[in-house]
Parts: structure tokens; sequence; C-alpha cells
């Protein structure tokens, strides 16, 4: 009896360890863009996952490219940054960038762009913060990295932040879970 309900315990932890969920955000940051505009919002994962593999984001829109006097045609770019409530509390950066090859006519995109240098076991722990912003792409004068103003604009149709990562156990089944190992420990008395 004991090595059933061992076996049954394992499958069970084994069957909530496997178990992805996928959690949607929708962001209500859809509109034009001009250079340098910003959207932002706060949220908070804290009771959602007890792991986070991966945080992507979900958006379609479209991008302008910029002539610029120094270098000719160039991309602008939509970025995502995510960090705590603090900014410079950085946790990790999508973007997508377009727009030269289509030049004067806008460049459209429809894609799920994967957040980078990340450490996801940070939004496990309270408030957070998401920008959004749209600018150039930074380019290289004179051995110096910079970002020209832009005249040009973006705009965003859709956008969904997406979380992949394994849920919290719901309440019930870490009861039976609970139940289960209680019942390991204290065996049955025989009576006579």
């Amino acid at each position: 009896m004991k090595k059933t309900i061992m076996i049954i315990l394992v499958m069970l932890l084994s069957i909530t360890k496997a178990t992805a969920t996928i959690v949607e955000l929708p962001l209500d940051c859809t509109g034009q863009y001009e250079f340098l505009d910003t959207w932002s919002t706060t949220f908070n994962l804290e009771d959602t996952f007890i792991e986070i593999n991966n945080v992507y984001i979900d958006w379609s829109g479209e991008l302008e490219g910029e002539k610029v006097v120094i270098i000719g045609i160039v991309d602008t770019q939509f970025v995502v940054n995510l960090h705590r409530i603090d900014p410079f509390d950085y946790i990790g950066r999508a973007y997508v960038q377009g727009g030269e090859d289509t030049y004067p006519d806008s460049e459209s995109f429809a894609l799920q762009s994967l957040f980078i240098d990340q450490d996801w076991s940070m939004l496990l722990d309270g408030d957070f913060r998401i920008k959004v912003w749209f600018g150039n792409t930074p380019h290289r004068i004179n051995k110096r990295l910079i970002i020209l103003p832009s005249f040009s604009n973006g705009s965003i149709a859709t956008a969904t932040l997406v979380f992949d990562g394994v849920p919290v156990p719901e309440p019930a089944t870490l009861m039976l879970l609970s139940l289960g190992l209680l019942f390991l420990r204290n065996p049955r008395i025989k009576t006579t």
C-alpha cells in the first residue's frame, strides 16, 4: 500500500513540475509614436509562477525608415525594457528594427520578440515596470555610438507580454500531497 501511495505521489510531483503555463498580459501601448515617445505600466507576477522560463512580446505594427544626412537611410526601432520600479534595476530587453529596406514606405512587423539579458527569478518577487519607446537604431560615427534624432514615425497595432513558466500549484494539489506525506509518516496502528 505504501509503495502505491509513493508511486502516486511521485507521479503527481512529476506532472506538476512538467506542466508549463502561458500567461498573457495585453499591453495598452497601441498607437502612433514619434522619436523618443514612451509608454509604460507596472505589473506583478508574485502569485502566478514558481519558475519563469521565457518572456517575450507578441506584437505587430509598422516602422518608417529615416534618412540621415551623415549616414543615409537607417532603421528605426521599438525597444521594450523590463525593470523593477527603479528604472536602473534592469531585467531584460526586446526590440524590433526596420524601415530601411522599404523607405520611404513603412515596413510592417508581426512577430514575437524574446527578451534578452535576463534573470527571470527577479520577476517572481514584487512590482515591475515595462517601458516601450520608439527611436532610431544606434550608429557608430567617428568611433562613437550615437542615436541621431529622428523625424520618422512608428506604430504599434497590438502588443501582448507573454510569460512561459511553471505555475504555482493549486491548493487542492498541495493538500493532496500533504495528506499523502502525512499518511506515509504515520502508518496505521494494528488493533487486536
